[in-house]
């Protein structure tokens, strides 16, 4: 069957974006074409990161979102595809073009957001867990690093732990190797993001992440960014809003309310998303 299928970046995180109000695929379909869909063979360049589909709105919120990773898998939330969504959903006029408060449907959590500009502000509740100074062994010796769910698991480590390893800058991190190994660390039952970030002064943030799913470093990941933010806000002077260069270079920010770590009124990523193209494909399904 024929399908448009429109690419987007959310900060550098590239993704394959659907309106499913058309096609209507379940879960189910989604997940078996989302490997496909997420190959360069129907893309223009590269893989990508992620597959979108944007669905119909009801009273509640104005419209649903339905995130998939490259190998099929769902249930997590995705702040840089949840930016990507929100402006297709102006490009395609799901909602209005003035809009500027909006409340949308992602992995069954209703979330809201704020247009300002040509920036996208997604407001999120309070982390689900956060555990500070865990020790994990891996091939490389033991690692120092915190975990935090944001509703997407990730395992945040300060590159500066890295260093009596061998590993003595960001830049020449292997974070494909280091980051596969923490991704399938028994630690995590349901595996984990692992992000390794360096700090640059008292409001900015390097980062860099092997994304779960993806199993490969990403251009940059939101709820990766939100993770480092309170990972580095608990054990670092840090001043809000934190700045977070992924390795796209392409900045996000993060602002919580509330007091660490224990009394997080609520988290907001802030950064653009933007249509990159548009393409037909003939999509065969089984």
């Amino acid at each position: 069957m024929q399908i448009l299928i429109t690419f987007m970046s959310g900060a550098g995180n590239i993704f394959t974006v659907i309106d499913n109000r058309q096609y209507k695929f379940d879960i189910d379909m989604l997940s078996k074409i989302a490997p496909n869909l997420c190959k360069k063979d129907y893309n223009l360049y590269r893989n990508t990161e992620g597959l979108i589909a944007v669905d119909k709105n009801f009273k509640e919120f104005d419209f649903d979102v339905l995130f998939f990773n490259p190998d099929g898998s769902h249930s997590m939330m995705c702040g840089n595809g949840a930016r990507c969504a929100i402006k297709f959903a102006q490009a395609k006029k799901i909602i209005k073009n003035e809009i500027h408060t909006l409340h949308f449907k992602m992995q069954d959590e209703i979330y809201h957001a704020d247009i300002v500009n040509n920036l996208i502000k997604i407001k999120l509740p309070p982390p689900r867990e956060i555990k500070n100074n865990i020790y994990i062994q891996t091939k490389i010796g033991k690692i120092l690093g915190t975990y935090v769910n944001v509703n997407s698991d990730h395992f945040v480590i300060n590159c500066d732990e890295l260093i009596p390893l061998g590993y003595l800058s960001i830049e020449n991190l292997p974070v494909d190797y280091i980051g596969k190994e923490i991704r399938f660390n028994p630690l995590f039952p349901n595996g984990t993001n692992a992000d390794f970030y360096k700090i640059i002064n008292n409001s900015t943030i390097q980062l860099r992440t092997y994304e779960r799913g993806v199993e490969a470093e990403t251009g940059a990941c939101g709820t990766g960014a939100l993770a480092t933010a309170i990972t580095a806000l608990i054990n670092h002077q840090i001043v809000l809003p934190v700045k977070i260069i992924p390795t796209s270079s392409i900045p996000l920010f993060v602002e919580i309310k509330g007091n660490l770590p224990d009394n997080i009124n609520g988290i907001e990523l802030i950064g653009p998303a933007e249509i990159i193209a548009e393409k037909e494909i003939e999509l065969e399904i089984y």
